[in-house]
Order: C-alpha cells, then structure tokens, then sequence
C-alpha cells in the first residue's frame, strides 16, 4: 500500500496553515481519478510573539456549578386600563357603600312602621306600604350595586390577573401606587409547559443593567406573538410601555460543568465553535456541545472539553478567518495517479 500525500501550506505573516491529508490504498485510489479525499482537522499556527502581536488570548477551562437558566420573550404592558378599571371600581365601592346606607336606613324606617301599626294602629296602612315600597327600591339600588362592583372586579381578573386585582381593589396598595407614579412596570412573560415560573426572573434591558422582576400571578391573557404559558411580573422601574425584551429565567437545581466565556465562542456555519491550543503555536477549532446551557459567564457543558484545556477567550475571530482564508495547492508530485507506482 502506498500513501500519496497532498499538503496546503500558506503562510500569511506570522501564520501558518496546514492540511493534511492521506490517500488510503493505492488499488483503490487508481480506480477513480475523481475519488473525494478527506482533509483531516486544520490547525492554525501562531508563533507566541505573533499571538502576542495580534492579541490573542487563552485560559484555562474550568470547572463551574451553577444554576441554570432560559431565554424567553417579556412584554412590558399598558396599564392605562388598570388605572380606569381602577378609578371605576372607586366610584362603584363608593356607590355601593350609599346604597348600602339607604337600604339600612329604609329597613330601619319600614320595620318601625310596621311595629306602629300592628301594634296600636298609630301608623297608616298607606305610610307602612310607602316604607315597604321605598326599601324595596333601596334593596334593588343595593343589588344593582353589587353586581356593578363584581362586574369590575371580573374585569379585571380577566385583564391582569388576581394579584393585580387584589392590589386594585385594595385601600392602600404601594405596588398600585407605585405603578402610578412611574416607578414600576407590568411585564408578560411566556413559559412553555415544562419550565415553573421563578418567584424572580431578570430583565435584559438594552443599554442598561439586568432588572428584577417579582411574580405577581398567571396572566389570564396570552402574548399574541409568542405562544405559551403566561405570566405577570413587576418590574422594579418604569419601562416603556409596549417594549418588548428578553428574561433570563432560572431552573431548578444547579448543574456542575466546565465554563466556557462568552468571548471564547465564536458562530460559524450555523454552529458554535472554540478554538483550544494543541501546542504553543498551534489552535484547533471544535464544535460546542448541543446540550451547553447558558449562565451569566457564559455556558456551561458537561462533554466535549476537559478541565484544563486552554482555550482562545481573545482573537477567536481572527484565527477562524485565517483558516478560512483561501490556499494555495501544491503536491508532492505533478501527476498524483503516477504517486502509486
């Protein structure tokens, strides 16, 4: 068996890539002149002074236990219908609490007369039916009242949720307060069906620090872009209204893994690749594990890589777009089909 070796080396600067391929059983390799060959892994080489030049950077890997989290979509929401439903619910209690105070009064009245007159006859049968006929009026105006109040108390269920319901209704209610002096935000996250929603979650808000968001309870209405379970946050400042963001949601339990930086990963080919070091000079590139989970550092894997390992955290890019760069092709021999001889 003879091997015919084909070899593409370029050099750009202090650079240097090679591949490196074999061409297995010379009987085999003569039958097809067009036969594909297989390029094993390309390494890309970098003298220590020239990565040192160019800014490039390695760490170890290290071992890491943390709680992992999801991404999900957040809708800030409008809260201007609160505030309405709010301010109606307002006028219905006080308009309930009136009807309330007339039925009394007329209850009192009618049983008196009625006292008066089936005792000494000192009350008219025309003043006794008047009395009944005007607590009957109050007991409907109360009734009427109560519905009313329901009616808005349902509504509002129905729009933010029993929280945000309860918190509307009540007295003295600083989240409500708060909602209305622009000090904090309503936000609407969806959760598929195997993810509990955290009592916490983290807003990613653009230009600015993660925010925290408190549950407040299950969201009677749906996003109508993003599908799934949904649920209501209050976001501890005031956001714009109709702003739609990402939430950091955490899972339970913790997960023990090697943490990979964000800097180090690198998208090429609809895929996540790291460049780790094989030698001083020389870097790999290797493909990101599907299952890696994200954390606030970066993600965190469980296989593909072992503690240790040095990694490019700095100037991954650069070396991808060497090693994609364009080479040369020289052989051996002019004519490879007479290697086999």
């Amino acid at each position: 068996m003879v091997f015919g070796v084909i070899l593409a080396v370029t050099a750009f600067g202090a650079y240097q890539m090679t591949h490196v391929t074999a061409v297995a059983d010379g009987a085999a390799a003569a039958a097809s002149k067009d036969a594909p060959i297989l390029a094993a892994e390309p390494i890309v080489n970098a003298s220590p002074s020239a990565q040192k030049a160019s800014g490039i950077e390695t760490a170890a890997i290290s071992p890491k236990r943390v709680q992992p989290t999801i991404e999900v979509y957040a809708e800030i929401l409008d809260l201007q219908p609160l505030f309405d439903l709010r301010n109606r619910w307002a006028s219905g209690k006080a308009d309930l609490d009136s009807a309330q105070a007339q039925y009394a009064i007329a209850q009192a009245q009618y049983s008196r007369n009625k006292v008066l007159f089936d005792g000494k006859h000192t009350v008219s049968e025309q003043t006794l039916q008047d009395s009944r006929a005007a607590m009957l009026t109050s007991q409907a105006k109360l009734q009427s009242a109560v519905a009313s109040l329901a009616g808005t108390e349902a509504t509002l269920r129905q729009q933010f949720g029993n929280t945000l319901e309860r918190e509307a209704t009540s007295p003295h209610s600083t989240d409500i307060d708060g909602l209305a002096a622009g000090k904090a935000s309503v936000v609407r996250v969806s959760l598929d069906e195997d993810t509990r929603p955290p009592e916490r979650i983290s807003l990613n808000v653009p230009g600015n620090d993660s925010v925290t968001a408190t549950k407040l309870s299950a969201s009677p209405q749906s996003d109508p872009i993003f599908q799934g379970r949904p649920f209501l946050y209050l976001a501890d400042t005031a956001l714009p209204t109709g702003m739609r963001l990402s939430a950091e949601i955490p899972l339970l339990g913790d997960k023990s893994g090697l943490l990979i930086p964000s800097d180090a990963v690198l998208w090429y080919g609809g895929q996540r690749w790291i460049y780790v070091r094989k030698d001083a000079g020389g870097f790999q590139r290797r493909p990101v594990p599907e299952n890696a989970f994200p954390s606030n550092d970066g993600l965190i894997i469980a296989s593909g890589f072992d503690a240790g390992e040095e990694i490019v955290v700095r100037g991954a890019q650069l070396l991808l777009s060497e090693e994609l760069r364009p080479q040369n092709i020289a052989t051996a021999c002019k004519d490879p089909p007479e290697c086999d001889d």
